[in-house]
């Protein structure tokens, strides 16, 4: 599922804790509603969640790699299909 440019503007005012009542609970209608976006989200949030964490290189990538992280998610949910559900790994 590819997002579009409001649910990634509503994701992001989420992850950095700038979105209203009604803005986070707008997302997290959309997530109940979309594990594929659900997964998605988890994932953008984990890496900013890691961009405040000591040692780690330049803060404006975190940008890049959220984004490489959700091409890598289409492409595999593109691969195994519309029926198939992606779990993250646990460590």
């Amino acid at each position: 599922m590819r997002i579009n440019e409001e649910i990634w503007k509503l994701m992001s005012r989420c992850v950095f804790n700038e979105a209203t009542d009604e803005e986070m609970q707008q997302l997290q209608q959309l997530l109940n509603d979309d594990p594929g976006l659900q997964q998605q989200y988890d994932l953008i949030s984990q890496v900013f969640k890691n961009a405040s964490a000591p040692n780690l290189p330049d803060p404006y990538n975190y940008e890049l790699q959220a984004l490489s992280l959700l091409d890598k998610a289409e492409k595999m949910e593109a691969l195994a299909g519309p029926e198939t559900v992606i779990r993250p790994i646990k460590k």
